[in-house]
């Protein structure tokens, strides 16, 4: 993942290939192709990403399946607690960059489907990961002519900024992000009015 955050991408699929052939719990395995498909996304190669997170999210339901199959299981929580990478095996997650996958394809109706999925379930990310989600589903709901659906999702995304950052005071990259987004869908639903306070929301915290 450092060699990825670093844009050494040979060297991260080098590391993930060799992470795989070392895994022996289900749950590092499904982590493992979850960051495959994250790095093949970053390259542009969509259908290896996909096939990659798919393999991942089945794997991540047979866990989920499991875990409440062997709830008082002591066999299930040993292989559980033996998991290094235990942390990064929520579904969400992967429904999130599967969504991706398919909205660098223009799937946007398969890219809705993703992204509602991923908002549907519980995620390691917490609040933030979700507005991150609501803003992605946001804009495919734009692109598809939903313009009431993409407002909502925006105006609940904010909401989730105000109370991690504070309400109206934050400098953000993501409140100045969202304040465009909002202003732009505002303004495709004619209401020019709020459209233009969240254009001059955003470049006012652009100059600060």
């Amino acid at each position: 993942k450092v060699a990825r955050y670093c844009g050494e991408y040979d060297n991260s699929d080098e590391n993930m290939k060799r992470a795989l052939s070392y895994a022996t719990s289900v749950f590092d395995i499904s982590a493992i192709y979850h960051e495959i498909g994250v790095l093949a996304l970053k390259k542009d190669n969509f259908k290896h990403a996909k096939m990659a997170l798919i393999k991942s999210l089945n794997l991540k339901t047979k866990c989920k399946t499991k875990r409440i199959q062997n709830n008082n299981n002591k066999q299930a929580e040993e292989e559980e607690s033996d998991s290094i990478v235990l942390a990064f095996s929520d579904e969400s997650a992967t429904l999130h960059q599967l969504a991706v996958v398919n909205l660098k394809e223009n799937n946007l109706s398969e890219a809705e489907k993703f992204f509602r999925s991923a908002l549907s379930v519980d995620s390691e990310a917490g609040s933030g990961g979700r507005a991150a989600t609501l803003r992605q589903l946001a804009r495919v709901l734009d692109r598809r002519g939903k313009l009431k659906d993409a407002l909502q999702c925006l105006q609940d995304a904010r909401q989730i900024y105000d109370a991690i950052y504070g309400k109206g005071n934050s400098l953000h990259v993501n409140v100045s992000g969202i304040e465009c987004q909002l202003g732009i869908v505002h303004y495709r639903l004619d209401q020019f009015k709020e459209s233009e306070q969240h254009f001059e929301a955003e470049k006012k915290k652009k100059k600060k």
